[in-house]
């Protein structure tokens, strides 16, 4: 009977991994959950754990880290009763990343040095790169692009998962337009998109394509970036993907604001920060309260502007100071 049940948890694994390949997030949480009820029948600490991390997975595409973290926790707690030093790195990995997206640097911090360490100590490159990325990230948000761009291209050396090299390349995209060197920018997002086109990855198609649309707004392309958005839109409302789509409407109203299509940005605005609101998106809120401001500026509406201006500068000065204070904790732990 044993057996059985756990043929029945294998196979529930293997749909809810295909539903998430194609980008059927609901349909895939409910095989994870089926295959972590199955797989408790017969306790495999390691099959639970890994249903138990792909559940987190899931709640992450879902943009609720709450219940990621709260997987992804669980999942740690068995992986802990085993030997698999790789597993425990990449699930501490997983909840450094789920504490980044909801502002806690400090704890995230904590989780991917953790990682670090494993990765180190067993010699697990791709872990390695991810956690390289996840570093020269913090850099770029601290405004080090030199450092960011090290550890993106060091990452990149040693990475040989498909997904990570499409996110490093459009990290290192995204350092290269902080440097105005937009043409380069271009051509690391458009080696994203391919790679993402290769790995028929939804998900990383609409990042890719919205990078590229802004990108293109700075070459001075506008046709062109609407293009690249409006896809990226209608591919992020196919997948529910409520953080990315809430990513590119900002960005598409900064593209239409940049065109003067002001009243059609107000709108993409503010759609964008109906969804940020709902979840928790707070630095998409920060930057989303000055494109609104400069919308409303655009079509005469002064008080609006004003009322939307100061709330970006209270959110922007929040999000400053929580930079800054892990900023100065790495570097004088890095010593």
């Amino acid at each position: 009977k044993l057996k059985y049940v756990k043929g029945e948890a294998d196979a529930s694994y293997n749909y809810g991994t295909f539903y998430k390949r194609n980008s059927n997030i609901d349909s895939s949480l409910f095989w994870f959950e089926n295959a972590f009820i199955k797989q408790s029948a017969y306790k495999d600490t390691i099959e639970i754990s890994r249903a138990l991390s792909a559940i987190g997975s899931i709640y992450s595409e879902k943009s609720d880290y709450t219940n990621a973290i709260k997987y992804f926790k669980k999942s740690l707690s068995f992986r802990k009763l085993t030997n698999d030093k790789k597993g425990i790195g990449i699930i501490l990995f997983n909840i450094g990343n789920a504490y980044y997206s909801v502002k806690n640097y400090k704890i995230a911090l904590e989780n991917v040095t953790k990682a670090i360490d494993i990765f180190t100590e067993i010699d697990y490159k791709s872990g390695l790169a991810s956690c390289l990325n996840f570093i020269g990230i913090l850099y770029a948000d601290w405004g080090n692009n030199d450092l960011a761009l090290k550890s993106f291209t060091d990452a990149l050396k040693i990475e040989e998962n498909k997904v990570t090299q499409i996110d490093l390349y459009n990290n290192i995209g995204n350092v290269y337009v902080n440097l105005q060197n937009f043409d380069t920018a271009f051509s690391k997002y458009s080696k994203a998109y391919l790679l993402s086109k290769e790995d028929e990855n939804l998900s990383k198609q609409a990042e890719s394509l919205k990078n590229l649309g802004l990108v293109s707004i700075d070459m001075g392309n506008n046709i062109q970036s609407n293009q690249y958005l409006k896809n990226a839109l209608l591919i992020s409302e196919k997948i529910q993907s409520k953080e990315l789509e809430a990513s590119i409407l900002s960005s598409f109203g900064y593209s239409l604001l940049f065109q003067q299509q002001c009243n059609n940005s107000l709108s993409y605005l503010l759609k964008s920060q109906e969804i940020a609101n709902e979840y928790n998106l707070q630095d998409l809120t920060s930057k989303n309260y000055i494109f609104i401001s400069e919308a409303y500026t655009c079509i005469g509406e002064g008080a609006k502007a004003k009322e939307y201006y100061k709330k970006h500068d209270e959110a922007q000065n929040q999000n400053n100071k929580e930079l800054n204070d892990l900023s100065i904790k790495y570097e004088t732990e890095k010593q």
